[in-house]
């Protein structure tokens, strides 16, 4: 019986730190991301990587075009 009380003590208590306050440091999901691709793009142009964009938002560089060959189930690219 000790021992099912000390565990659900341990418990109560991690339960508790784990709801700590907040810092007050969100940003919204837009805001956010703003500022990571603002971060995402100063680090392409530090290092000089001409990335293209796509429509979704991704950043991409081809290193080596295909040759319009389409890879078979377990070809390694």
């Amino acid at each position: 019986m000790k021992k099912l009380i000390l565990l659900l003590s341990i418990f109560l208590f991690s339960l508790f730190l784990s709801c700590g306050s907040d810092d007050g440091n969100t940003a919204s999901f837009d805001e956010q991301l703003s500022i990571d691709i603002e971060i995402i793009d100063e680090y392409l142009a530090d290092k000089g990587i001409n990335a293209e964009v796509h429509d979704s938002g991704i950043r991409y560089v081809i290193e080596q075009q295909g040759n319009n060959q389409t890879p078979a189930f377990r070809d390694e690219i």
